[in-house]
C-alpha cells in the first residue's frame, strides 16, 4: 500500500526535486496514497515561484485532502504522507502521519540519521488535546487494531479514524489525517 514519487526537475528548474512517501492504510490504501501523492505535487506544481515553499507545502497538502475526501474510497482507508521538496541546498519538508523524513549526517567518525520532521501521535499530548478538542475519541490500547486509533465518537464500533495515517471521512477535515489531514496542525 506504500507509494513514492520522484518529481525530477520540478516546475521545469533542473536544481529542483520534490520527493515523497505515502504509507497507505486501510482496504483502499494504496488508493488514497496514489491519489495523495499525485494531488500534492498538482497543486504544489501550480504554485509558481511561491514566495515561501513552507505555505505552499501546507496549502498543496490541504488541497489534496480536500479532493481525497470527495472519493468514497477516503471513508475507511488513509495515507500518511511525507514530502520534501529539494531545490540546490534548501530543503523545505511537510509531513502528516507517524511517516517522518531524516537526514544523514556525517559526524566524522560515523554516520548518523537525524529526524527533521515530528510525527503525529494520538498519544502525544498535544496532539490528544487538539483532536479532543474537536470531538474525537482516542483509544490508547488498541493492541487488536495495530496502534492508538482515534474514533469520531466514543463508540468505538464507528468507522476508525487513524491520526497517525491520512484517514478518509472527515469531510471538511479536522480531526486528522488525510481525509482527516484537514487538522495537520504541526506539519514538520
Amino acid at each position: 500500500q506504500d507509494r513514492i514519487l520522484i518529481s525530477p526537475s520540478f516546475g521545469g528548474d533542473a536544481d529542483a526535486w520534490v520527493l515523497g512517501c505515502y504509507d497507505g492504510n486501510g482496504a483502499k490504501g494504496e488508493m488514497v496514497a496514489e491519489m495523495a501523492a499525485f494531488e500534492i505535487v498538482e497543486a504544489l506544481a501550480a504554485k509558481k515561484n511561491p514566495e515561501s515553499m513552507s505555505r505552499a507545502l501546507i496549502e498543496s497538502f490541504k488541497i489534496a485532502n480536500e479532493n481525497v475526501n470527495k472519493k468514497a474510497f477516503s471513508a475507511t482507508s488513509g495515507a500518511t504522507a511525507t514530502v520534501v521538496h529539494v531545490k540546490g541546498a534548501k530543503v523545505h519538508c511537510a509531513n502528516v502521519g507517524d511517516s517522518k523524513a531524516c537526514r544523514i549526517v556525517d559526524t566524522g567518525s560515523e554516520w548518523a540519521s537525524d529526524a527533521i520532521t515530528k510525527p503525529h501521535l494520538p498519544t502525544t499530548p498535544d496532539e490528544r488535546t487538539r483532536i479532543e478538542s474537536m470531538g474525537g475519541h482516542v483509544l490508547d490500547d488498541a493492541e487488536s487494531l495495530g496502534a492508538a486509533r482515534v474514533f469520531d465518537n466514543p463508540d468505538p464500533l464507528s468507522q476508525i479514524i487513524q491520526m497517525q495515517q491520512l484517514a478518509g471521512g472527515m469531510s471538511g477535515g479536522g480531526m486528522g489525517g488525510m481525509g482527516g489531514m484537514g487538522g495537520m496542525g504541526g506539519m514538520g
